[in-house]
């Protein structure tokens, strides 16, 4: 064996250790799956609830009901930032009695680490957390996540989920809750905007068209659409290209786009507009798009602005970093203001959140077909090992025993030839003609089984009738197959019986002498039966190695698996008769 052929064992070790991991990313890509339903569905349905809230309050409290949809608590507060540095409890929802309001002093370790990492912070279990001594109403609660609230990347406080079980936030949970506090910074800077509430409502039912258009896309393609045709309608006629950097972020690649032609342009990593965008996470403007091309930025933007007057290209970003941008080109002249950019940027959260879910699940697909692929391929390659060492363990215990046998006798035959012993030497030759007979059988039945197995191509009938043109008849047997009926069997059924006839016809083959073989296939109302019988040695049914051995078992246990039996009839002397019954096709 070669040093870097795998054994059997280490394959099917193998093999087990992919279905178990296949098993954990079907399961991780089921969960992902359901998350993003649940995600456009609680978003959808808080778009709904805060374009009817009539206060601040109100809605608050609808933004943390609809939060528990995404990630359960016991205890949720909403801290803000006072003009003095204290951080104030400004609102609070639990499902208990008991509500006290907490200040913070803005040096407290729990803001200041907040504060100095913007990102969210997880606790397994607070009551081994000496930060949360003084917190009077976090009493009973145990596992704790706290997670930054920024507006135009100005932190304003933070939000405080608490859970009665310890160690009830990780990472993904992190992520679910800092992509719903983009839209709760959204909603606090638009309660603290002096525009009327028929202007705010208006922004708000933009966001919520667009949540829900996001929620009904299916894929990544679909999804790219429905972003187009939103802006589309929100912002009248519009192009959009979306670009994701390759895997060094060396360049840009245009991933979708209306106009075929520039999908799949790629543009390298240079200090222009693109990648200032890219890199530093906010938006830029082109007021004048022809007076922009006449300073000859890129063959890029010639292709994607042509025949265009002004543009947006708005970064996608998650966790602070940006994975990709969205460059919308308009056919008239536009100027962007503040209150344009803010709205952009605000769409642009709810895009990302979504593309980045995503990109999530088309990795986990793409896993878990290639670890299909490689599972297949294992189990291939186990079963051409397994089948190696049957067929080297056939060799061996009957090709090469027989082979040696011959030898044997003809080395007995020259010495008593030798002597002048002409009846003796008769006799050996006799039997080295018996054993070499039986060699060319059973090397005729390797050969057979070392074709492909493409044996029921001509369905099950022409598949036994192979077998038995191919073997036992050229093994000077004499072989016949008798169908009475019309047997109605699904392909499962099928590759039962097939294998149940090969196994009784090697037994045959190898230990029964026999000069006879009639397998009968009769179909009887709704069951279908399959029976060899042969005039060969039998064998004595009263001795137990006897029905536990050749093959017995697992033609029995084949015949069962079909909710069916094998009956066995042999007698010394009078040959054997195998029958199995099954039920047919309904």
């Amino acid at each position: 064996m070669l040093k870097n052929t795998p054994t059997n064992a280490q394959l099917l070790a193998e093999i087990a250790a992919l279905r178990t991991k296949l098993m954990e990313i079907e399961l991780e890509l089921q969960e992902v799956q359901h998350q993003r339903r649940v995600e456009a569905e609680t978003r959808r349905d808080l778009m709904t609830a805060l374009t009817r809230a009539s206060g601040l309050d109100q809605t608050l409290e609808i933004m943390l009901v609809n939060l528990r949809n995404l990630v359960p608590y016991d205890l949720a507060g909403l801290f803000l930032l006072t003009r003095d540095g204290r951080v104030v409890q400004d609102f609070t929802t639990a499902f208990g009695d008991g509500q006290v309001l907490q200040t913070f002093p803005d040096d407290h370790p729990l803001v200041r680490e907040i504060k100095s990492t913007r990102h969210p912070l997880t606790v397994p279990d607070i009551q081994d957390d000496q930060r949360f001594d003084d917190w009077q109403e976090m009493g009973l609660i145990h596992g704790w996540l706290g997670v930054p609230i920024e507006v135009e990347q100005d932190m304003i406080g933070f939000l405080s989920l608490g859970s009665l079980q310890p160690a009830a936030y990780g990472k993904a949970e992190a992520e679910l809750v800092g992509a719903y506090t983009i839209q709760l910074s959204d909603v606090l800077r638009e309660a603290w905007r002096p525009e009327t509430p028929a202007k705010k409502n208006g922004e708000l039912e933009v966001i919520s068209r667009l949540s829900h258009a996001l929620g009904q896309a299916e894929s990544k393609e679909d999804t790219y659409l429905a972003i187009i045709d939103q802006i589309n309608k929100l912002f009248g006629p519009v192009e959009g290209a979306f670009m994701f950097p390759n895997s060094t972020a060396s360049e840009q690649v245009v991933k979708f786009t209306l106009d075929e032609a520039n999908l799949g342009i790629s543009h390298p990593r240079c200090d222009d507009l693109l990648w200032q965008v890219f890199d530093s996470g906010k938006i830029k403007t082109i007021s004048d798009i022809p007076g922009y091309l006449q300073s000859s930025p890129g063959e890029i933007y010639t292709a994607l602005l042509r025949r265009k007057k002004s543009a947006i290209v708005i970064p996608l970003t998650t966790n602070n970093a940006a994975f990709g941008i969205l460059l919308l080109a308009f056919p008239q002249f536009r100027s962007f203001n503040a209150e344009d950019i803010r709205l952009f940027d605000t769409l642009a959260q709810i895009m990302s959140t979504t593309l980045r879910r995503l990109f999530v699940l088309e990795g986990l697909e793409k896993q878990l077909s290639l670890e299909r692929r490689r599972l297949i391929e294992q189990t291939e390659q186990a079963a051409v090992m397994e089948e190696r060492q049957r067929l080297a363990r056939e060799l061996h215990d009957s090709v090469t025993q027989l082979i040696y046998s011959q030898i044997l006798y003809a080395g007995a035959g020259l010495k008593v030839l030798g002597s002048g012993d002409v009846t003796l030497s008769q006799q050996y030759l006799n039997r080295i003609h018996q054993v070499a007979r039986q060699a060319l059988k059973e090397m005729r039945l390797l050969v057979y089984e070392l074709r492909p197995e493409d044996f029921l191509e001509d369905g099950l009938v022409g598949a036994l009738q192979r077998r038995l043109d191919s073997v036992e008849r050229r093994s000077e047997i004499n072989a016949q197959l008798v169908v009475e009926g019309r047997p109605d069997l699904d392909e499962a059924a099928e590759i039962a019986i097939y294998y149940i006839a090969m196994e009784a016809l090697n037994n045959i083959l190898k230990h029964s002498g026999a000069s006879t073989v009639v397998i009968t296939l009769r179909s009887e109302g709704s069951k279908v039966s399959l029976e060899v019988a042969d005039d060969g040695l039998g064998f004595d049914l009263s001795r137990d190695e006897a029905l536990s051995g050749m093959g017995l078992v697992s033609m029995r246990e084949r015949a069962a698996a079909l909710h069916g039996d094998l009956q066995v009839i042999s007698r010394l002397g009078s040959g054997t008769r195998i029958i199995a019954t099954i039920e047919g096709s309904e």
